[in-house]
């Protein structure tokens, strides 16, 4: 295999360390950080060039024809992405699948649910399903949605093209029609959240100014809806921090917006500024963010609902402190109290306030969700639900009706919608869209390992009834490891297309970096505590390969954990057969120049700090390639983003195919850059199953998996 060859400068930085005063780091492959440069696209071009004709061979077109059906069969099922959202007379539901190459998003009457659970045969589900928005229509997934306060509008924010920035549009609820409104340069690329409104009148964004080549610092602005975007009010800025973040919620009774300030992360400050009472007929909003709630970035804090009691009011707070537990915010003294406390053996990962007297709450034990009901008035647990869940990814209440869903993820079905009423009964299944294709007898299992150091690691086994796991079965290994993220059990149908196509296994350890046993195992992975992850990593792998004598494991990371897997593969080569790298963070010692905000530097440390640069530069996978035989390597990055350029890849596909050239290896390196893919993967259901192919049929022809 002829590799393309990359230009090596002379490029070396320098950089401050504790050990050795001032180090000396190379940089050969640095213009691949000018992502306009006709070098730079002509390496890409190259490299697209190599894959495409390392796939293109007669012999893959049977493997090619079982792969596509296999994803096709797996797509006409229904996808729901979201939980119900309340606005007006109806719920607002996203759904994808169902043989579409986009999701569509649906208003559904909410009288009619009650009469939908109780008979469901006698009620045609299409007949309660009208579409609000169709994403074919406009072409352009969806990021991000929310509701006016009276349900009337409902604001989408639809991604540019396929990248992470998105425009706002709002349409009336009732009627389905447009507004005029559309506010452009808006990306909020921190934590997930919904378009928050005031009233009815308007909503938060976040804007980035174009500024000649690049954008100005990030600003928190106010839309009043028929204003044009020129108008809107700057409700908070901070140049001298470029990179931080702002998003606003507001609260339930609308007295309050609260502001969260974001840097390196998801933990976040946390302001409240009252709002006047004369906003509804004055220009400016002219917010005044003088009550503190959180003023560092230890904790992540999310606004969940508002309890009265008496003349006392509580604006009740989820924040991952301790193992995660829920405060309410005192307007009157600016005191926080503790309405649910954490509880050291079970993680409390989510809360929602239902009808301001309770909190349903899901704690998480061993990555295990457990549905629990609170009072707001005294903290006390009233009942644990006896619910047939796994996972819970969301609850979302109306008070009007009494209706409470949640949305229930596993790795082996696609996700599932569940209904109770106001008391918490009965629990029960909302089948809009019954399962169309038969996925196949498999299941999900739960194992525990021991790391290097001791630490007891939760994976999950998902793999096909039917077929025993033996030596010969390909293992595919995912982690994450980063931003205090748990990777809980959610349907993936790449996933589950491996599993089919080869027979194979997916296991997913729940490596330290994550926050699957709350902060502390979140912290237990960052800066001078990185290594712990690596070695979470290798002894995963180990636990397959001596447990089932797995012959054939295979190392996926994305993002934060495609950094995690480089570095672990370059520490540990002969641990996976193949590694799959997608959107990767590999250039540790530069992520600020592909960021462009301080993203990653509370997890891996700040490389310009002289005693976090010696704990980077022992690990950094682009410092540590050495000449040795790594296993088959396949990247992919996206072209539009610009979170983790594919700089980051491109400079570890030159480093890898450079050692191969001078070894003499033939071992595979790919590179992949797809044209339309961002960091969110705001892509149509057709793209993503395009870069699914192509990945397993690499995979197929590299280690001659049978299909």
């Amino acid at each position: 295999m002829e590799y393309p060859v990359a230009r090596r400068s002379d490029t070396v930085q320098h950089f401050p360390s504790v050990k050795h005063g001032m180090v000396q780091v190379p940089d050969p492959y640095d213009w691949m950080d000018d992502l306009a440069s006709q070098e730079t696209d002509a390496f890409l071009e190259a490299q697209n060039a190599l894959l495409s004709q390392y796939l293109t061979d007669p012999v893959l077109e049977k493997p090619r024809i079982k792969l596509l059906s296999l994803l096709q069969s797996i797509h006409t099922n229904a996808f729901v992405n979201d939980i119900p959202l309340s606005a007006g007379r109806f719920y607002i539901l996203r759904v994808g699948g169902r043989g579409h190459n986009h999701c569509i998003t649906f208003k559904i009457p909410k009288a009619r649910i009650r009469e939908f659970l109780e008979a469901p045969e006698n009620v045609d589900a299409d007949s309660l399903l009208e579409i609000l928005h169709d994403e074919a229509v406009e072409d352009q997934v969806v990021i991000a949605t929310g509701v006016s306060r009276s349900g009337k509008y409902w604001a989408y924010n639809a991604s540019v093209a396929g990248s992470d920035w998105g425009v706002i549009r709002v349409k009336d609820v009732e009627t389905g029609q447009m507004l005029p409104d559309e506010i452009h340069d808006h990306k909020f690329n921190t934590k997930p959240a919904r378009i928050s409104w005031l009233d009815d009148r308007g909503f938060f964004y976040q804007y980035w100014k174009p500024d000649g080549e690049g954008r100005s610092p990030a600003q928190l602005r106010f839309h009043v809806l028929g204003e044009p975007q020129t108008e809107d009010e700057v409700v908070y800025e901070d140049p001298s921090c470029p990179g931080r973040c702002f998003w606003a919620t507001v609260s339930h009774d609308g007295a309050l917006v609260f502001l969260h300030v974001y840097a390196a992360g998801w933990a976040s400050q946390v302001y409240a500024a009252q709002i006047s009472r004369a906003h509804a007929v004055t220009t400016r909003l002219n917010l005044e963010f003088k009550s503190t709630i959180s003023d560092d970035f230890s904790s992540q804090w999310e606004y969940i609902g508002l309890a009265t009691h008496g003349q006392q009011s509580l604006y009740m707070f989820w924040t991952d402190q301790e193992n995660g537990q829920v405060v309410g915010f005192d307007l009157d003294d600016g005191s926080l109290k503790t309405v649910i406390p954490s509880v050291n053996t079970q993680c409390l990962k989510l809360a929602r306030a239902i009808n301001g007297d309770h909190l349903l709450a899901v704690r998480s034990v061993d990555v295990r969700d457990q549905l629990h009901v609170f009072s707001t008035a005294d903290g006390q647990l009233l009942k644990t639900l006896d619910a047939p869940v796994f996972t819970v990814f969301d609850v979302s209440s109306d008070q009007a009706s009494g209706d409470i869903f949640f949305l229930e993820l596993s790795f082996d079905r696609p996700p599932s919608l569940w209904h109770m009423d106001i008391s918490f009964m009965p629990i029960r299944p909302l089948e809009f869209f019954p399962q169309t294709a038969e996925l196949g007898k498999i299941s999900t299992h739960q194992v525990f390992y021991s790391s290097t150091d001791g630490t007891r690691v939760p994976m999950f086994l998902t793999a096909e009834d039917d077929y025993p796991v033996s030596a010969t079965t390909p293992v595919l290994l995912y982690v994450y490891g980063a931003f205090g993220i748990s990777v809980i059990p959610h349907f993936r149908p790449e996933f589950l297309t491996f599993i089919r196509a080869f027979h194979g296994v997916v296991a997913v350890a729940n490596i330290r970096g994550g926050g699957e046993y709350g902060r502390q195992w979140y912290l237990a992975g960052c800066k001078e505590n990185r290594q712990r992850i690596f070695e979470d990593i290798k002894s995963a792998a180990q636990y397959l390969k001596s447990t089932f004598g797995s012959r054939t494991v295979i190392l996926m990371g994305e993002s934060m954990g495609g950094l995690n897997c480089a570095a672990t593969m370059i520490q540990e080569p002969d641990l996976a057969r193949a590694v799959i790298l997608n959107a990767g963070a590999l250039d540790a010692l530069r992520l600020r120049n592909s960021m462009k905000d301080d993203r990653g530097k509370f997890d891996i440390g700040d490389p310009q700090d002289p005693a976090d640069f010696d704990v980077i530069y022992q690990w950094s996978p682009l410092e540590n390639i050495r000449d040795d035989l790594y296993p088959p390597v396949l990247l992919t990055a996206g072209a539009k983003d610009d979170v983790t350029t594919n700089a980051n890849s491109g400079k570890f596909t030159a480093a890898l195919q450079h050692v191969a050239r001078r070894l003499g290896r033939n071992q595979p390196v790919h590179f992949r850059v797809i044209p339309n893919l961002a960091h969110g993967g705001n892509i149509s259901a057709k793209e993503i199953a395009s870069i699914v192919l192509e990945r397993w049929l690499w995979l197929h022809k590299t280690l001659d998996l049978k299909i």
